[in-house]
């Protein structure tokens, strides 16, 4: 999108996605496994909850996930009937609300099987998140410390569940781990592939339980830092069938489906992020105040992160020197660049942020989405004082 365009925009600080970019992303994305048959991509919509950027998505042949029935509703509003629900924390709405949409269902531990058999007849095939509750590694690398988290169930644990699943006439499951949230290589996802692959092997020989497919989740994050190389989705997927080759062909599971969730990506690299300057000053250091917050940008985001940024100038200027910029919060903490080298900026000129369309921050704001004809389209309107006033009781 030529960045000019965000003169018309009425909304300022907002979000703005291309869809062109998106579209093509998400489709080189989909083709890169084409090696397996059963390939599935998935979105998690907690990286981007919004019904037109989820269209888009779910066109270019990606499902997706959700965890509450906030997600859940997002994704009916978008028509996508291919949903996994993967509860967290399992809410009686959500439950309900997925059984009523036919959700594929992914658990995270043994009390949720339960939990979901209140309110539907377990499906065919039960997601179980697995978690080996030591370090993640190759060779003498630790990718991810797996011990410190939450998410996912020891093998004793999947086991139990199995043998539940089994006495209520499940008796084919899939196999799903998540461990990093976002990685600028390929490392732990094939690492999190080959852990995946070893225990559908031990699993199907010792338990007798059909492995309906392995979901090494999604971690490709998209590099802020200027210099970063972007992720090689080739490379991965040939290390990835190089795998499949060694360790699931002898014993006759070369077939096994293999899901991954690399959305965040694609919708990451083609959102922007831009705000009206709203101040200057010079101290020791010079200063740009912004009428957006912290809490507007990607929870990932770090003002350290060398992530390529512009301004829109309402004047010409050829003179650069480095700048720091704040937000509109009132915190003395809240900082959005640091040591960013810009033209000359002043009060009422655009500072631009790429690459900032994934995993977006707790306070909304306004979207828009640069659509294939050229237009710009409000996706979502910025939030008014009496949407925030509606959500208290009253007095």
């Amino acid at each position: 999108m030529p960045l000019t365009r965000l003169w018309e925009v009425e909304h300022l600080p907002c979000f703005v996605f291309d869809e062109a970019g998106i579209a093509k992303t998400a489709e080189q994305i989909c083709g890169a496994f084409a090696w397996n048959r059963g390939h599935h991509q998935y979105f998690p919509v907690h990286c981007l909850p919004n019904p037109s950027i989820l269209r888009i998505l779910h066109r270019a042949g990606m499902g997706v996930v959700c965890t509450n029935e906030t997600e859940l509703l997002i994704a009916q509003r978008a028509e996508i009937t291919d949903i996994i629900y993967s509860p967290i924390a399992l809410n009686a709405s959500a439950a309900k609300l997925a059984a009523s949409m036919g959700c594929q269902l992914l658990l995270d531990n043994v009390n949720q099987i339960m939990g979901m058999e209140r309110y539907q007849n377990l499906p065919e095939v039960v997601g179980l998140r697995y978690n080996p509750d030591e370090r993640l590694t190759s060779g003498h690398r630790t990718l991810a410390k797996t011990e410190g988290q939450g998410l996912g169930m020891a093998q004793t644990s999947i086991r139990r569940a199995i043998a539940i699943l089994k006495s209520k006439d499940v008796h084919c499951i899939g196999l799903h781990a998540h461990f990093a949230d976002q990685c600028e290589d390929g490392a732990v996802m094939i690492a999190t592939a080959k852990l995946l692959m070893e225990l559908a092997i031990t699993l199907r020989r010792e338990e007798g339980i059909e492995i309906a497919y392995c979901d090494i989740s999604g971690c490709f994050g998209n590099p802020h830092h200027l210099l970063a190389p972007d992720p090689n989705l080739s490379k991965l997927s040939d290390a990835l069938q190089k795998l499949y080759q060694e360790l699931l062909k002898p014993v006759g599971l070369e077939q096994l489906p293999l899901r991954t969730q690399f959305g965040g990506y694609a919708v990451a690299r083609h959102g922007i992020f831009a705000a009206r300057i709203t101040d200057a000053k010079q101290r020791h250091w010079r200063f740009l105040g912004l009428d957006a917050s912290a809490g507007q940008l990607s929870c990932k985001f770090s003002p350290e992160d060398d992530c390529p940024v512009q301004v829109l100038k309402q004047s010409e200027s050829s003179v650069f020197g480095f700048y720091h910029a704040y937000g509109a919060s009132y915190t003395v903490s809240e900082r959005l660049l640091q040591h960013q080298f810009l033209p000359t900026a002043e009060i009422g000129d655009i500072l631009v942020m790429e690459r900032m369309g994934a995993n977006m921050g707790e306070s909304p704001c306004a979207t828009y989405l640069y659509t294939q004809d050229g237009q710009l389209r409000l996706i979502r309107r910025p939030p008014r004082p009496e949407d925030i006033l509606a959500s208290f009781p009253e007095f």
